[in-house]
């Protein structure tokens, strides 16, 4: 089954969680009584093949940026490029959790659209991914021009504003979604 997997062109990472979620669900079946033994556990699935990264260079970075120029979400690109955030972990990151004083921001939830629930609040996905970043001159550079040119935005819009504390939002202050962006 996992050649036949491999050959019709999954990842082996695919394939290796399919063995997983197998080998749990007949696991459970034996400890049921329902079979005698675990198949899988005898099964070898193929092992996902690291691969590094591949990371823009500066040169490349700046002429993305320059592309990204006229877009609304040039700012949600910049902070992602410098600080690695997730699109999920952007949007829902509000404004309580920068610290511009002390150059830091915590990573401490998310937010996606889940189809018949809207935007959806949660945590990152992992304990790893609950973190704090350390912010260069430039990130923080960045947050403040938003902050300022949102704070304006606030003011002109008086009682329309709807907005609740995200860094990113839109103009009427309410959250954007990841799949906008």
């Amino acid at each position: 089954m996992y050649a036949d997997m491999l050959e019709g062109g999954l990842n082996p990472r695919t394939v290796l969680h399919t063995h997983r979620v197998l080998r749990e669900a007949l696991g459970h079946a034996v400890r049921w009584g329902e079979l005698a033994r675990n198949t899988a556990d005898s099964a070898t699935p193929p092992r996902p093949e690291r691969t590094e990264l591949e990371t823009w260079d500066a040169a490349t970075f700046h002429q993305f940026l320059t592309a990204a120029g006229e877009s609304q979400f040039r700012d949600f690109y910049h902070l992602a490029a410098l600080t690695g955030m997730r699109r999920s972990e952007l949007c829902g990151l509000t404004w309580p959790d920068v610290d511009l004083d002390s150059g830091e921001l915590r990573v401490v939830r998310t937010l996606q659209r889940i189809d018949g629930r809207g935007l959806v609040e949660g945590q990152p996905k992992n304990k790893r991914s609950r973190r704090t970043i350390a912010l260069s001159a430039s990130a923080g550079a960045l947050l403040r021009g938003i902050r300022v040119a949102q704070t304006e935005q606030r003011l002109r819009l008086g009682e329309v504003w709807r907005g609740r504390g995200h860094v990113f939002s839109k103009d009427d202050g309410t959250p954007i979604s990841g799949e906008r962006v």
